[in-house]
């Protein structure tokens, strides 16, 4: 991806991760992100249509809220539509956009489960059974046959040794633009996993927008502290006033204004 779609990807994952990790429906849930992907895939005229840069964002936002209509998750809704009012460098890198949020939808699933290790082995475990049986990979990588139908071979190949969620995701490694080979994906799936598996969640209450500088400051002196890379959710909350609220699991650093006015409130009071 170009710098355009890079961006608007990055700001997309930062808005859906919290959905997708109180999820409890996830693996649905990354079916019918995984659905809509298929649906712009396959039809050029609707990702022009939802990318067209001569049309206003709410204008692409509006036409996602008719194309996908009531009977699509509310949650997906909105995630395309936020999709659709960002600026792509080419329609087709929403494609592979949907496919790596559904990729996230999973991945916060197993996370929330405390399944994110086992999860990463189920899939290296999947990339070496396709390995050691020339013919299946070879079949799974026919693009001569429907992407659909490779991937209901792969569920009755191994469909019932793994999980769910393994299963789907490998699944969606087949037949996807963003793919290479079977066994890249499988591959790049599992260090995604380990990856988010040793990150921090950070979630941030400020008043106003972070800044990147700030947001970059801010990443840096909670990895001193932590250890570890710090994903940043940060939410907006003018009535905190100024300064950060942050939390970390169960640690909580309180340095907003609202709080120092209420302590020496009660202070003054006491």
């Amino acid at each position: 991806m170009r710098a355009s779609s890079s961006l608007a990807l990055a700001g997309a994952q930062e808005r859906w991760d919290p959905v997708a990790r109180d999820a409890t429906d996830g693996l649905e849930l990354a079916g019918t992100v995984y659905a809509v992907a298929d649906l712009f895939a396959a039809n050029a005229a609707v990702r022009r249509a939802v990318t067209d840069p001569s049309r206003s964002g709410e204008d692409r936002a509006a036409l996602v809220s008719n194309l996908l209509g009531s009977s699509t998750d509310g949650r997906v809704t909105d995630l395309v539509s936020g999709l659709a009012r960002d600026r792509w460098s080419e329609d087709r890198d929403v494609v592979e956009a949907l496919e790596i949020l559904g990729e996230d939808t999973l991945l916060a699933t197993a996370e929330r489960q405390g399944e994110l290790e086992p999860l990463g082995e189920e899939l290296l475990s999947i990339r070496s059974v396709v390995r050691g049986n020339p013919d299946l990979e070879v079949a799974l990588a026919d693009t001569g046959q429907e992407a659909p139908a490779r991937r209901e071979l792969l569920g009755r190949v191994i469909g019932s040794q793994v999980s769910p969620i393994a299963l789907l995701l490998a699944q969606r490694g087949i037949g996807t633009p963003r793919t290479r080979t079977l066994i890249h994906a499988l591959g790049d799936t599992a260090s995604r996993a380990a990856a988010r598996r040793e990150r921090t969640i950070a979630r941030v209450t400020a008043a106003i927008p972070l800044t990147t500088e700030q947001r970059d400051r801010l990443q840096a002196a909670l990895k001193a502290e932590h250890g570890r890379d710090v994903a940043l959710h940060v939410d907006i909350d003018p009535a905190i006033i100024g300064g950060l609220r942050v939390e970390i699991g169960d640690s909580v650093m309180d340095g907003t204004i609202r709080t120092r006015l209420d302590e020496a409130s009660r202070h003054i009071a006491g």
